[in-house]
This record gives structure tokens, sequence and C-alpha cells, in this order.
């Protein structure tokens, strides 16, 4: 009788710590985890901005919105401009000195009021 209520008791208590470590894994605050690696976000935030950024400058052409056009190339030049090496890791294939040919094109052709 008293090896049946140990069981219980034992089984109750796995039961009550797998909740909480699954409760601490869904907050992501399980001292257990390893914390991410700052690097690959800020490679990651730093590939989607970029994308993100050609994708607005496709959609502003298509509407004819020649403004956001200028704003967006600036805007993609600057973060080409202030992450080349980390974008040329992390993108090897691509050819970046073209790409920000391009987008400093951009703003010469559609908005008169760029001067360089």
């Amino acid at each position: 009788m008293a090896l049946c209520i140990f069981e219980t008791v034992k089984i109750k208590f796995i039961f009550k710590l797998m909740l909480s470590t699954l409760f601490l894994i869904v907050l992501n605050i399980n001292p257990l985890l390893p914390k991410p690696n700052k690097n690959i976000l800020k490679k990651n935030y730093l590939i989607e901005r970029f994308n993100e950024s050609l994708t607005r400058i496709e959609i502003y052409m298509l509407n004819g919105e020649n403004k956001k056009v200028c704003k967006e190339s600036i805007k993609v030049q600057k973060i080409i401009n202030g992450n080349l090496n980390q974008l040329q890791l992390l993108e090897p294939y691509y050819d970046w000195d073209e790409i920000n040919k391009l987008l400093k094109e951009l703003p010469k052709q559609l908005c008169k009021t760029h001067r360089d």
C-alpha cells in the first residue's frame, strides 16, 4: 500500500515537472535551453530587411510610386553600405557592388529632385 502511494506521488511530481518545463519552454525562459546566438539573429534580420525593401521597391514600381521607390532604394543602399562585409558572407554569390549601383541609379532615373 505504501509503495502505491509513493508511486502516485512520484507520478504527480513528474507530471508537474513536465508541465512546468513545457510552460517555461513556451515562455522561452527555460535556463536549460541555449540562448539564441545574437549574431545569427542579426544576420537573419539583415537579410530580411534587405529582402523586404526589395519587395517594397518592386511593388512601388508596379504602382508607379516613384518617390517611394527612391526613398526605399536609398534605405537599401544604407543597409548594404553599412553591412557590406556581413552581407557578402551571408550571400557570397550576390554581386553586392552591382546591386548597389542599380539602387543608386533608381533615384537618378525616377526622382527629378534627387542629386548626387
